[in-house]
């Protein structure tokens, strides 16, 4: 059984997901750190608060302006007075110093009597309580632990100026808390608002994000459905529009090499047609040699038992036995050599050798080789061609040609024995005919004659040596020169030609 397939998550929510997480763990972060250590920082950075006014008594102290104070009952340097106001109010700091009297001096407070009775106390020793945050020969910083509901809890600064003066400085400990939970109430709602700001932001980066992914996904979905037209048409100038520019590229290059492979298998379902239409048409060949030897096989066979019984007692007849055992032989000798030629044709193992000649010569030369032929058919022939006709073939084959339709013309000669051979130019065209006064072809039969072994008159073939076979060597020579050829019929006879280039 195959893998059961896992629910997908879309990348928005996965992103969605992460930036929830990331946030609240943020803040929670932040509240933990906020609980933990946001009153220490705040109760260190009042310490600090009160050293920094208690560093600006003792330099009051030590230039006279307090001991001027007692005397005028006022601080004649406002600014120095300005500066002490200014650090209480801006740190929450109530403070007091006291002359040796326990008479206050100068002081910042809504309560001074209170004040005043805790710097006793702490002179006599009779409420030093609270835990000690920072000591030393001069002063003292004190949380204090006890304190009833009206006064609660407050971190107290106390010590001497000098022998004259003593002085406390002090703060509630409940701001310090209140300040945290103020803080954690804050961030609380603003990390509300950030957290839904963050869910729109994700999922609208999100849905930006995803959006050329999801094309891409379809994209290749269609790709693998081979539907190459679909494109990526995305603008991102990121790793993205990189990635689609490369989609589009994979397609055009997966439509070129599956229209190739498309190609390759029509060319090879074509070669095998053509292969299996070559393998029929060889065993049709092979069956048409043996169809086509039979006879003269016969023949020579029976002639040859004749003169070994002895039926030719005579010279004359033993000559004549010889004779046609002889033409019989040449015979089927000329059948295989045509054969044989014609099956190197048709599949292409006879190479053809171009070269520049003149057609006029070869076909003088072929004229005189056949002269005897020609007298014994009493035929007349005429030659129109120029002197000279230079084409680009193989010249060998076209001597094929040539005799080929001068042999079947004298075959079929009648009537006025009139064979005319004709070599015209157009076009850079060589056109050869040879024409014969006879019978014309039957129209129904024109195709047909250049089909391997077809005879028009069967009766006539034999008695003029013909097998059927001349005018297929024409059709597949021609058809290697990459030519024209063709026949035509005439009220008096027949005219088959042929073209060759001159080029």
């Amino acid at each position: 059984m195959g893998k059961k397939k896992g629910r997908t998550i879309s990348i928005t929510t996965q992103m969605i997901a992460a930036v929830v997480t990331a946030v609240v763990l943020f803040f929670s972060v932040f509240f933990l750190v906020n609980n933990l250590f946001l009153p220490k920082y705040y109760e260190k950075q009042k310490a600090r608060s009160m050293v920094e006014l208690y560093d600006e008594l003792k330099a009051m102290e030590d230039d006279g302006t307090i001991a001027s104070a007692e005397k005028t009952g006022t601080i004649e340097d406002e600014g120095a007075l300005d500066l002490l106001r200014e650090l209480a109010e801006k740190e929450n700091l109530e403070f007091a110093v006291l002359n040796s009297s326990n008479e206050p001096v100068i002081y910042a407070s809504r309560e001074n009597d209170r004040i005043q009775g805790e710097l006793l106390a702490f002179m006599f020793r009779r409420e030093s309580g609270g835990k000690v945050i920072e000591e030393t020969d001069k002063y003292e910083i004190v949380k204090s632990d006890k304190g009833g509901p009206e006064q609660g809890q407050h971190l107290q600064m106390w010590g001497d100026l000098s022998e004259d003066y003593s002085f406390i400085i002090r703060t509630p400990v409940e701001s310090f808390e209140a300040a945290a939970t103020l803080s954690n109430q804050f961030m609380f709602r603003i990390g509300l608002i950030i957290l839904a700001l963050s869910v729109l932001c994700a999922w609208l980066f999100a849905n930006r994000f995803t959006r050329p992914i999801r094309q891409l996904a379809d994209l290749s979905t269609r790709m693998s459905k081979l539907d190459f037209k679909a494109r990526y048409t995305g603008k991102e100038k990121n790793e993205i529009g990189v990635l689609g520019e490369s989609f589009n590229q994979m397609s055009d290059e997966l439509e070129k090499k599956v229209s190739e492979l498309k190609n390759a298998n029509y060319q090879l379902q074509k070669d095998l047609d053509r292969r299996n239409k070559q393998e029929a048409m060889h065993q049709e060949f092979i069956g048409n040699i043996a169809h086509e030897l039979k006879t003269p096989i016969a023949v020579i066979s029976g002639y040859a038992e004749g003169l070994k019984e002895g039926i030719a007692s005579d010279e004359e007849s033993r000559s004549y036995y010889c004779d046609v055992i002889v033409d019989e032989t040449e015979r089927m000798n000329q059948i295989i050599h045509n054969m044989m030629l014609l099956d190197q044709l048709e599949y292409g193992a006879e190479r053809n050798d171009f070269e520049r000649f003149n057609i006029i010569e070869v076909i003088h030369g072929l004229l005189s080789s056949m002269d005897i032929l020609i007298r014994q058919k009493e035929a007349n022939i005429s030659l129109l061609a120029p002197d000279e006709v230079y084409v680009w073939a193989d010249e060998f084959m076209t001597e094929q040609v040539l005799s080929n339709y001068i042999n079947n013309a004298l075959n079929h000669l009648s009537g006025e024995k009139k064979i005319e051979i004709k070599v015209g130019v157009q076009d850079e065209k060589a056109h050869i005919s040879v024409f014969n006064s006879g019978e014309p072809i039957p129209e129904d039969q024109l195709e047909r004659i250049w089909d391997k072994f077809y005879k028009v008159d069967k009766a006539r073939s034999r008695a003029y040596g013909g097998h059927g076979i001349g005018l297929s060597i024409v059709k597949a020579i021609m058809e290697s020169f990459k030519q024209k050829y063709g026949v035509e019929n005439y009220r008096n006879g027949v005219m088959f030609w042929f073209e060759l280039s001159m080029r």
